[in-house]
């Protein structure tokens, strides 16, 4: 992978990431949630250390991105995944990393979903790129009651 890597999260790396966060993901961690968009980065990782991942830049070991999925009940589970700037330097890395996680996940749970920020365009073209599918838009989501997307990603069949 051209100057970068996958490796298992830790909460230093999720840390790192929040305090630096793209404009367009602080802005819907903020609107879902209205707690500090750092501490809601922690708190995901913290929900799925097991299942929680970064793509660190080789060069000077910058984590660049962190995903994980948080499980549910019933083989439902949360995908989520929030960047640094930089990280729009490796969408061909990022968008490899995180089919294969998709597929990893989907082979798990029978249902992937979440929410995205109805501004968030970036996020959304990139959620349609790894298979998920929008099923509403909720007006009035989350502490800033304001347009949001639910998507989700149904395991496909074992014939397909």
């Amino acid at each position: 992978m051209r100057n970068g890597s996958v490796q298992q999260a830790n909460f230093d790396d999720a840390y790192e990431v929040g305090k630096h966060l793209r404009k367009c993901d602080y802005d819907e961690l903020f609107a879902s949630t209205g707690r500090d968009p750092v501490h809601t980065t922690v708190q995901s990782f913290e929900a799925c250390p097991e299942d929680c991942f970064i793509f660190r830049w080789e060069r000077n070991s910058q984590p660049l991105a962190i995903w994980g999925c948080v499980p549910g009940s019933d083989g439902v589970a949360v995908p989520w995944m929030v960047a640094v700037p930089d990280a729009m330097r490796f969408p061909r890395e990022i968008i490899t990393i995180s089919k294969r996680f998709t597929r990893q996940w989907n082979d798990r749970y029978h249902l992937l979903v979440n929410f995205v920020d109805a501004r968030n365009a970036t996020s959304i073209r990139w959620l349609k790129s790894m298979g998920y599918s929008f099923i509403q838009l909720h007006e009035e989501y989350g502490f800033a009651k304001i347009p949001f997307y639910e998507f989700v990603r149904i395991k496909p069949c074992a014939n397909q």
